[in-house]
């Protein structure tokens, strides 16, 4: 008889941070969400293979730099598994508006969360992602 998968095998998030008060808040929004894995991450090497090692269900990029956050999805996306793996950025806004920064993340597909975060569209993202 075939054993099947935990649940929790098919429900990791995999988060990098380099701020301890965004992942207060992060953690925060996540309690009332049952039934996932939360992996924390410092640092583009050992993210990427935790990423590959673990399979996980989301991506939360949570770096203060926006660009570094962008530059970390481009490292996913560049890889045929994480095509269409949901990513999210929850980070500060850049100080002025950028097309740019803008159309790389549309380009990307990737979900953005500025700081102040809105909780429920990050519950409701996380939610959605997990259910699929």
């Amino acid at each position: 008889m075939e054993k099947k998968p935990k649940l929790l095998d098919r429900r990791r998030i995999i988060m990098v941070n380099d701020d301890p008060l965004l992942l207060k808040i992060i953690e925060q929004n996540l309690k009332g969400i049952n039934d996932f894995e939360l992996i924390k991450e410092i640092g583009l090497d050992p993210f990427l293979a935790k990423v590959f090692m673990t399979e996980p269900k989301i991506v939360l990029l949570c770096l203060k730099n926006l660009s570094e956050n962008i530059d970390y999805a481009k490292n996913l996306r560049n890889n045929d598994t994480f095509s269409s793996l949901p990513i999210a950025i929850i980070t500060n806004p850049p100080e002025k508006e950028n097309i740019v920064i803008k159309n790389k993340i549309s380009s990307l597909k990737i979900n953005y969360f500025p700081i102040p975060i809105n909780g429920n569209e990050l519950t409701k993202f996380i939610r959605d992602s997990l259910d699929k």
